[in-house]
């Protein structure tokens, strides 16, 4: 069985106990309710596949952390959560924190745009 069909089974199942019927309006010859169900399918979908990555990201991060520091002869990232796991949102947070700060003296504009400039192909 695929993710899909899966996925539709429980739609139509959570449908069905809400006693929700989309069959009465069609368009093009098939039901709106279908194409809604489609709809909705999808997007979980996008959002499962995307939020796998960003599992995958994570774990790959705190890995090339701990290798890098094996390779340097250090321990790693090991000052936030068990064993340095939370590392990575703590740099989230202190990025955050940061302020964006212009020189008094500079140009307001040509400081702005400069980075994009530098970057732009």
């Amino acid at each position: 069985m695929t993710l899909f069909f899966f996925l539709m089974s429980i739609l139509y199942g959570i449908l069905k106990f809400l006693h929700i019927n989309f069959v009465p309006f069609t368009y093009a010859g098939y039901p709106i309710g279908l194409w809604i169900a489609y709809l909705i399918v999808a997007v979980v979908e996008v959002l499962l596949v995307f939020i796998i990555a960003m599992i995958v990201v994570v774990i790959l991060v705190y890995v090339f952390r701990k290798y890098m520091a094996d390779v340097q002869n250090r321990i790693g990232p090991n000052r936030v959560g068990k064993w340095g796991t939370l590392q990575l949102i703590a740099d989230v947070f202190k990025l955050i924190q940061k302020q964006d700060i212009t020189p008094k003296t500079a140009d307001r504009i040509a400081f702005r745009v400069a980075p994009y400039i530098v970057f732009t192909p």
